[in-house]
């Protein structure tokens, strides 16, 4: 869950960042994903076009009632419509995704209050599946379920419409339920909603060991202390102020829009203002497609601009410049901010007709010549009504003055296809000639051949010298499970064993032989791995194990034991 959304069936202001969703506006369709991802596609004539250089396409089905948004990368995401025969909890909602392969990821919801019971990947054996329960309208748990087996679960209460806390539990060997995390939130009186503070894992642990077990219920002055947010807003309901580790550090923020027409996206609109706790201040301007055009960092006297951008119509970085090309920066102004001419790092940016990089150079003010440091030609993959883009040659500079470059060498690639997908099957790279004052011949060209799979897993790779690795997988955990060296000559095998979360839990290495007492036996040198989640607990184990009984290990060397926490609610 992330918070600051408009949602209600997940707790006021909450909304889950891996479920996007629809709004519509008469012919205006708008795909929203938690609070910070929001594309407008209007439609002037009979597609829909999205804003500046969005390179997602939506389209829609009227026999079906159904969107579907393709992302640049070559995914799919499908939506329930908004016409009168869809049920109206569901319009909107996402209904189905495809990776670039084509591979379903299949969408179950509750047929009169719309609510999501399930997503699900593979069947079977290799199933990968989320299991969703609901109370009273509002989300109880999600259970994560892989191979038929439950793994993990996320438990929510709350009251009042609001969120109040979050458990993530996972299941042991005996069948039970053990807590692993936990969150804790409380909210301004009055129903706004607002947040005012938020405990993480750590912070619940200190608390309940001071005596608080119900921080929901204690009183403010009782659990600040322990707090690693606390919020308070202005009049418009923004964020004023920050205070984190129970009060200790403290930021503050201001707001301002601005006064200048957005002519342009290099017109600034916002500025957000934030004090740190050591005295520094932050500054953000943004423009009105929301990019940052400028930071500027003050503090002691002394001022700094480590982001400095401009951008074309279409809200593309064409400029960054350096600090040190700034000239002046004024709020009077639209522009905000001038360069040097004669002096400062500027890196310019350029783009062909199809919005891809195509040329990054070097120049020195804004009166100084380009010089070209990188040069990128792409391929087309075209599939269905997409068409995505990747690199085909990739030039670079290794020399340079103020006026050009000079000692260019090129790294090509080809691509094959998991036919008629977006999903590559095989990539071979072709790297520069080295020269001979550089230890090469300077004549033959060197390839990397790497093929994958259509879930886009690296099976296999042939490096410069010609040597093949091969990569299996268990598939339904993410977790590779086995790795071949030089297949079909030394075939140096490594095993790995991994938990229902992909996690490596056993490492065993290539045979090889080591003289015990004289005698001469077959080993795997191993490695062992053992997650304590509920006491965010790692231990590590190195040692190997004989060829003739591999079920007989012996440890070598210190257990390694890892402890950390997260500070982060």
């Amino acid at each position: 869950l992330g918070y600051g959304a408009k949602g209600t069936k997940y707790g006021r202001n909450w909304s889950i960042h891996q479920l996007p969703f629809l709004t519509f506006d008469g012919n205006n369709v708008t795909v929203k994903n938690g609070s910070t991802y929001s594309v407008k596609f209007t439609k002037p004539g009979s597609d829909y076009v999205a804003p500046y250089f969005v390179r997602d396409v939506l389209t829609y089905d009227s026999e079906s009632d159904v969107y579907t948004l393709t992302l640049f990368t070559g995914e799919k995401k499908t939506f329930f419509g908004n016409a009168e025969g869809t049920p109206e909890a569901r319009r909107g909602l996402l209904s189905g995704m495809k990776d670039r392969h084509g591979h379903d990821i299949e969408f179950t919801y509750q047929s009169e209050s719309g609510n999501l019971e399930k997503v699900q990947i593979g069947s079977g054996s290799t199933a990968v599946s989320y299991h969703y329960v609901w109370s009273s309208e509002r989300l109880a748990n999600v259970t994560l379920q892989v191979g038929g087996s439950e793994v993990r679960k996320v438990v929510y209460s709350g009251n009042d419409g609001n969120l109040e806390s979050v458990t993530l539990q996972q299941k042991n060997d005996a069948g039970e339920w053990d807590n692993i995390q936990q969150a804790y939130y409380r909210y301004e009186s009055g129903g706004t909603g607002r947040m005012q503070f938020a405990f993480g894992d750590e912070a619940c642990r200190l608390m309940a060991a001071a005596g608080i077990n119900d921080p929901v219920t204690a009183s403010a002055t009782e659990v600040a202390p322990y707090a690693d947010w606390k919020l308070t807003y202005d009049a418009c309901g923004r964020v004023d102020t920050l205070k984190t580790h129970g009060g200790k550090y403290s930021y503050s923020f201001s707001y301002q829009e601005s006064p200048h027409y957005p002519s342009s996206n290099d017109v600034w609109k916002s500025k957000t203002t934030v004090s740190y706790p050591g005295g520094s201040t932050r500054t953000f301007y943004y423009n009105c497609p929301a990019n940052l055009l400028l930071l500027k960092v003050s503090g002691e006297g002394k001022v700094w601009y480590p982001v400095c951008q401009q951008f074309d119509s279409k809200a593309r970085v064409i400029l960054k410049a350096a600090s040190s090309a700034v000239a002046s920066v004024s709020e009077s102004t639209s522009a905000l901010f001038t360069l040097k001419t004669p002096a400062g790092l500027n890196t310019v940016l350029e783009y062909n007709g199809d919005g891809n990089l195509t040329n990054v150079s070097l120049r020195k003010g804004t009166g100084g010549s380009k010089v070209t440091q990188r040069e990128t030609t792409y391929v087309s993959r075209p599939v269905d009504d997409l068409t995505t883009w990747l690199p085909k040659t990739v030039k670079v500079y290794r020399e340079a003055t103020d006026s050009g470059a000079t000692g260019e060498v090129t790294t090509s690639y080809d691509y094959e296809w998991h036919e008629p997908s977006a999903q590559m099957s095989k990539r071979t790279t072709t790297l520069p000639t080295v020269p001979t004052d550089e230890n090469g011949d300077g004549i033959s060209p060197v390839t990397v051949v790497e093929e994958f799979d259509e879930w886009g897993f690296l099976v296999e790779r042939e490096d410069e010298m010609r040597v093949t690795t091969v990569f299996n997988y268990d598939r339904e955990k993410g977790a590779m499970s086995e790795m071949v060296q030089n297949s079909g000559g030394l075939n140096l095998r490594t095993n790995y064993q991994s938990d229902k979360l992909g996690r490596i839990t056993q490492m065993l290495g290539p045979t090889h032989a080591v003289a015990f007492g004289g005698t001469s036996e077959s080993i795997r040198r191993a490695e062992w791995t053992q997650y304590l989640d509920a006491q965010d607990e790692v231990r590590s184990i190195q040692g190997y194990v004989k060829t003739s009984n591999e079920s007989l290990a012996t440890t070598i060397n210190p257990v390694r034991i890892h402890r950390a926490f997260d500070t982060d609610p």
